[in-house]
């Protein structure tokens, strides 16, 4: 289990020239659905490598709107089984946010996870192409995240797309 839990929030400066990322053959994505909570929640607690997910976690950072839900959370499904493997969501910050000064007003990826049994087969690029493509359709020029020094492989793919380390919290709390 990785232990390097330092929060780093990266940037994208622009979302021009986006170019597609095709999903896997046999995987398809879906928008969240009445329901998918639970599906999510799972989803998070088989990839995440740090914090507890509870029960109350998807509400608490997502509230329960089900229309903006349904047009901003995303999944990754094995079309074989029908079975979530992953999730992404298109976020937005309020021009008001006290969180995260620097980007009052950005698209957000927020909340991408892929199952460990389905990492490494592209689903999470796929996923990263289409939440930046879902954040310019809602209007975004530019786009920010926060996640952990210790996901290595996420950091890595986060760069590939152009996003850049803005902001290192050297504590790691």
């Amino acid at each position: 289990m990785p232990t390097d839990n330092r929060t780093l929030i990266m940037t994208r400066a622009d979302l021009d020239d986006l170019s597609d990322a095709a999903l896997p053959t046999g995987v398809s994505l879906r928008p969240y659905c009445a329901g998918d909570k639970a599906v999510w929640t799972q989803i998070w607690r088989d990839a995440e490598p740090f914090d507890a997910i509870k029960d109350s976690t998807f509400h608490e950072s997502l509230g329960a709107d089900e229309g903006v839900l349904s047009e901003r959370v995303w999944f990754a499904v094995d079309d074989a089984t029908g079975e979530a493997i992953g999730t992404v969501t298109a976020w937005s910050e309020p021009k008001s946010s006290e969180s995260h000064p620097a980007q009052r007003g950005f698209g957000r990826v927020h909340w991408v996870a892929v199952v460990p049994t389905w990492q490494g087969r592209g689903i999470g690029q796929a996923m990263l192409r289409h939440c930046l493509t879902e954040l310019r359709r809602f209007g975004h020029n530019e786009t920010f995240l926060v996640t952990s020094a210790g996901r290595t492989g996420a950091v890595a793919l986060y760069q590939k797309h152009g996003f850049v380390v803005a902001e290192m919290d050297a504590s790691g709390e």
